[in-house]
């Protein structure tokens, strides 16, 4: 008896191997079946479906849809064993189910199902659960069909239609257990996305703003997009052929579990990242591009502007760190770093982490709610630009104060290279369909934060309001 056993095993073992990995392409649906005579047309001289292990409480009926397999009362089911390939990424289930008069168990999943489980070279079960199919009460015939993952380390699958309710027969028919995805073994890079430019990165056609002594090009669009995994190091840009993929700048990784199912935000991931991550599983990603600065650059401060980052940036020219930037952004000095008229490769590692561990939400003057910290928006979510102003003697941010009640406007800018002074402002405001009003300060010395600032009367000033929304 122990014999027949044993051989019996063996065949079912025989049945279920799946053809050899080279048969297949990688990461591409392939019809490899993993459970033989699912329909159990093929019946032995006793009665019982070739291929398949005896069970307890299981027979096989016939009607005008063919053969089913029938279970009667708790614990009936028959217990299988599929071997798996280490390629294999994803399974697909599919079947008819039908239960009639099962009750609950104690348990949750004490219910008529078919049931799954992944375990490794030692016999032990790895990954989580898998979402298996359960029902109670009676029903007719329910179509069945789900994509399962495999665990990395898995080598076995143990599959058993059963019947762990209270009472009552659990059906089964036409199953079928097929190779829905295959696991990408070796790192490449992805290809560009399908409608892309060959050259993603050029300039020649980017946004500019130019001015006699400042310009200003757009970078936003296709960037190289890379992932950071949790045990991974992130001292060092990956190299070439190292899983880079595709994402846009500006954009928001996406907040659902397949990060790459399309839409405004989709990230273009290499196979074998596919494999490894999800938008749950990362707080940090690389992304890069090559740029040649514009030659007529040369002897000017260069800057990268970030509108809005969430939540920390650090950039590298070429591999080499240079320069860090925090939400909610600014200006990246990297004078001196990048190289007019070279082609160069910038890089950013981009971490999304809250500033905080805790937040703070006032829901009324007495009541501060305490909440743990999160970022919702990751990544360059805002416009990227690559600027260029003088090196020396120049204005950064301009602020304009009015005043209605007093008939004047105030005019502040921060120096920088300007040195002690004394110096003039001159501001020109253009609109309302009027000629530009000039505006001219005295002599003026930067205050102890290297500010400029002087007011200026302007009693005819045409008012904006509701009923003049002209004066703009």
């Amino acid at each position: 008896m122990q014999k027949m056993r044993w051989m019996m095993g063996l065949v079912v073992g025989m049945a279920l191997l799946a053809p050899a990995a080279d048969e297949h392409k990688p990461g591409a649906a392939q019809p490899v079946a993993l459970l033989s005579n699912g329909d159990f047309s093929k019946l032995d001289a006793r009665g019982w479906p070739e291929g398949w292990p005896r069970g307890k409480g299981a027979r096989i009926e016939k009607d005008a849809a063919g053969n089913r397999l029938v279970l009667d009362g708790t614990g009936a089911g028959v217990n299988l064993k599929i071997p798996l390939n280490p390629e294999y990424s994803q399974l697909k289930l599919a079947m008819q189910m039908k239960v009639t008069g099962v009750t609950l168990g104690k348990e949750s999943w004490q219910t008529g199902r078919l049931t799954m489980s992944f375990h490794n070279a030692k016999g032990e079960r790895v990954g989580a659960w898998p979402e298996v199919f359960g029902l109670i009460g009676t029903t007719g015939w329910q179509d069945c069909e789900r994509i399962f993952p495999v665990p990395e380390d898995a080598v076995m699958l143990h599959l058993s239609p059963c019947n762990l309710g209270a009472s009552g027969t659990v059906e089964f028919r036409n199953l079928s257990l097929t190779v829905a995805r295959l696991r990408t073994l070796v790192k490449a890079d992805a290809p560009l996305p399908a409608g892309a430019e060959a050259n993603p990165w050029r300039l020649d056609d980017a946004w500019r703003q130019t001015t006699s002594t400042r310009e200003k090009i757009c970078l936003n669009g296709l960037w190289g997009f890379r992932p950071v995994l949790a045990k991974e190091a992130a001292e060092r840009v990956p190299a070439v052929g190292d899983c880079w993929g595709w994402f846009k700048v500006p954009g928001i990784w996406p907040e659902s579990a397949g990060i790459t199912a399309g839409g405004a935000q989709q990230v273009w991931l290499a196979p074998w990242l596919e494999e490894h991550v999800t938008s749950k599983t990362f707080q940090q990603a690389w992304y890069k591009r090559r740029l040649v600065v514009p030659a007529a650059w040369v002897g000017r401060r260069l800057v990268l502007d970030f509108t809005m980052l969430q939540t920390h940036a650090q950039a590298f020219v070429d591999g080499v760190a240079c320069g860090d930037m925090w939400y909610p952004g600014g200006e990246l000095e990297l004078t001196g770093k990048l190289k007019p008229g070279v082609e160069q490769e910038l890089a950013l590692l981009v971490t999304a982490r809250p500033l905080t561990a805790e937040r703070n939400a006032f829901m009324a003057p007495d009541r501060i709610i305490t909440d743990k910290a999160s970022v919702k928006l990751k990544g360059i979510t805002g416009d990227l630009f690559l600027c260029a102003m003088p090196a020396q003697g120049r204005l950064e941010d301009a602020q304009i104060i009015t005043s209605v009640r007093d008939r004047t406007i105030t005019f502040a800018a921060e120096t920088a290279g300007l040195g002690a002074g004394p110096f003039r402002l001159r501001a020109d405001v253009t609109g309302c369909g009027q000629p530009a009003h000039a505006f001219a300060s005295g002599a003026l010395q930067p205050d102890t934060n290297g500010v400029l600032r002087f007011t200026a009367p302007w009693p005819d000033a045409k008012l904006w309001d509701v009923a003049t929304p002209q004066n703009l």
